[in-house]
């Protein structure tokens, strides 16, 4: 009886035993289970977030501007102030010596230039693959091709040519002129031949100051002395719109990127932002003390780059420093990096951008002095 009842005890805790070591082994299954589809989830993710990654990596690669060029020849100019190199893809480029600013580029790769000598300061000789020689002047001259109107043609161009603009697409060219207090006169040209497209009659009542073409070419945009800014369909020529709101001469105009909404500068001491497609005045800017002389959207901002008589160049609300008291005139490149701008004090003036700083001058041309001077 006493051995029955011990191994009934020992079976009774090997029995518990048993349940515990259950109990324990269902646990372990639970929670190692859910880590495992917890591990299975997160495996996943993180190779759907490889893939994602090794796309990103993929469109970065094409869209880096990888070297794979490699230097084939270079040469200095006889005063050692230029220097020339080429490329295996058959690009030729001129640098400046003193400061390492790029100066004029070639495409010679139809060519197939190997090697380029100085043969003076302004002459570059290039040999082609085929032992060719080609000589390549450094310094391009202008050639005059055309020129519309005649000082005794009052019929083609009734006064002064004082506004224009060529479209987008540089096919076409917009002049704007008029008699002073009788008539503002814009005409649309054909570039390539220089003939006559389009009288826009009555387009305004006084002289143009400005042109601009919309970014599509669709439409024209005036300013004039008669206080109005209109807006002319290019196609046939037909009226948009007038926006009126300044108290003075109206003295430029300027289209933002998306053709949305133009910028107005006046006499008047103001700049105002419109509404193309309502008419509606949607901000005026001052905070000038004299006359603003032009204006220019800066890219594919809305940024303004503004010239007045006082203080002389604007970038938005900042004063570019080194600038004339009277500035008339500036123009900038499309992606908004360089302007170049006019003074009273006769002074063509290179402007980097963004970094509001003044990168050249070129002097009033002299007998002594017929080269740019760089601030230093």
């Amino acid at each position: 009886i006493d051995k029955a009842r011990s191994d009934l005890e020992k079976s009774r805790k090997e029995w518990d035993k048993s349940i515990i070591n259950s109990e324990l082994s269902v646990k372990l299954a639970d929670r190692y289970g859910s880590e495992y589809i917890h591990a299975k989830a997160a495996s996943a993710e993180a190779e759907a977030q490889l893939k994602e990654n090794k796309a990103d990596l993929e469109i970065a690669i094409k869209n880096t501007d990888h070297p794979t060029s490699q230097l084939q020849s270079f040469s200095f100019s006889i005063d050692s102030k230029t220097l020339a190199t080429s490329n295996s893809d058959g690009q030729i480029q001129l640098w400046a010596c003193v400061d390492g600013e790029p100066l004029q580029s070639m495409d010679s790769s139809r060519y197939g230039i190997s090697e380029i000598h100085f043969t003076g300061n302004d002459q570059l000789l290039l040999l082609d693959e085929s032992y060719r020689l080609f000589k390549f002047p450094t310094r391009l001259h202008w050639i005059l091709t055309r020129t519309i109107g005649h000082i005794d043609d009052p019929e083609l161009l009734v006064d002064r040519v004082t506004a224009l603009d060529f479209s987008p697409d540089g096919k076409l060219l917009a002049t704007g002129g008029g008699w002073a207090s009788r008539s503002g006169e814009l005409k649309l040209w054909n570039v390539s031949t220089g003939q006559l497209i389009r009288t826009f009659k009555d387009a305004h009542s006084d002289t143009l100051t400005g042109i601009r073409f919309s970014p599509n070419g669709q439409f024209l945009a005036t300013s004039s002395t008669d206080r109005f800014m209109k807006v002319f369909k290019v196609k046939d020529g037909s009226f948009v719109r007038s926006f009126e709101g300044h108290t003075h001469h109206v003295t430029d105009v300027a289209w933002n990127p998306d053709g949305h909404q133009l910028a107005t500068a006046g006499a008047d001491q103001i700049i105002k932002i419109w509404n193309f497609k309502t008419g509606e005045q949607k901000k005026t800017i001052q905070g000038y003390r004299k006359q603003v002389t032009s204006l220019h959207y800066v890219g594919l901002t809305d940024q303004l780059f503004t010239t007045s008589g006082s203080p002389g160049i604007r970038l938005g609300e900042d004063t570019l420093k080194g600038a004339p008291d009277f500035t008339t005139d500036s123009a900038i490149n499309r992606d908004g990096q360089v302007a170049v701008t006019g003074g009273i004090d006769g002074v063509l003036r290179v402007w980097n951008v963004p970094e509001k700083a003044l990168r050249i001058e070129f002097k009033v041309p002299s007998s002594k002095n017929l080269t740019a001077s760089r601030p230093q």
